[in-house]
């Protein structure tokens, strides 16, 4: 079983197609921590709105500008949300969420998860049409945003960046593209694949970063699919460093990266 971690929480994906939110024991969240846990929210339900079970029975604490962050992305990224808490702050909390304008997706809580499995799998025959509509397209000439590639683990478990044709990579971008890589590794180094072969340009700056940043805590190895030898061209990867080779295309490059994993 796959997890996803956050600084907050833990995310994973259950047979049914439940997705699994177990709030780390501590934490204080802030809306900066709602806005990540939304994100890897939406990447595991490919911007379609999830049934959510969320474990709250650690202890935690949320700010206010938290609780009411929560109560304007719910009715964007969820079905119906189900949480698995005893604890007495959280069932105030969930009396403040339940304050939700009409019109909100159901939000419930309950003591154990089994029956909060239940309850989510009574929406699954009102929702599964809506579950299996395809998303969106991406306009991949001009992303929006500082939105500047496609981050996803493909069905061998490689984690692939495909940067959008006429994007234009700058510092902001380049962070956000590694963020989002290493949320979806959960703490664990991966195989990694970027397909670069796109038109697009980047800033000197990005180009620095990424040279600093290309061999980050979650890459066991990394594979480009690109004509050029590294970013820019400038200079090459730093000694001592997971491994990193160029390919023309994805097929070779994918069967290198499934190499390394056979030797381990």
């Amino acid at each position: 079983m796959k997890q996803f971690k956050t600084r907050i929480s833990t995310f994973h994906v259950d047979n049914y197609g439940i997705i699994h939110k177990l709030v780390i024991e501590g934490i204080n969240a802030t809306p900066e921590d709602i806005d990540e846990d939304e994100t890897v929210l939406l990447k595991l339900s490919k911007n379609k709105k999830s049934l959510l079970l969320v474990n709250a029975s650690a202890f935690h604490t949320m700010t206010p500008e938290a609780i009411q962050r929560i109560k304007s992305a719910s009715s964007k990224s969820r079905h119906a949300t189900a949480l698995v808490s005893k604890s007495l702050g959280v069932r105030i909390f969930t009396k403040t969420i339940n304050s939700l304008p009409q019109g909100g997706p159901p939000f419930r809580m309950f003591d154990t998860e089994k029956e909060a499995i239940k309850w989510l799998l009574s929406f699954k025959k009102s929702t599964v049409a809506k579950l299996r509509t395809p998303p969106a397209k991406i306009r991949l000439k001009n992303p929006g945003g500082n939105q500047s590639c496609k981050v996803h683990i493909d069905k061998n478990g490689i984690l692939t960046k495909k940067i959008f044709k006429g994007a234009h990579v700058n510092i902001e971008s380049a962070r956000k593209a590694e963020k989002e890589a290493a949320i979806m590794a959960g703490g664990k180094k991966m195989l990694t694949l970027i397909d670069r072969r796109a038109s697009y340009t980047i800033t000197p700056a990005a180009i620095k970063y990424f040279e600093k940043n290309a061999v980050a805590k979650y890459r066991l190895a990394t594979a480009l699919i690109s004509s050029k030898s590294w970013y820019g061209n400038t200079s090459s990867p730093k000694p001592n460093t997971p491994p990193l080779r160029t390919f023309s295309n994805k097929a070779t490059a994918v069967k290198w990266l499934l190499s390394l994993e056979k030797r381990k």
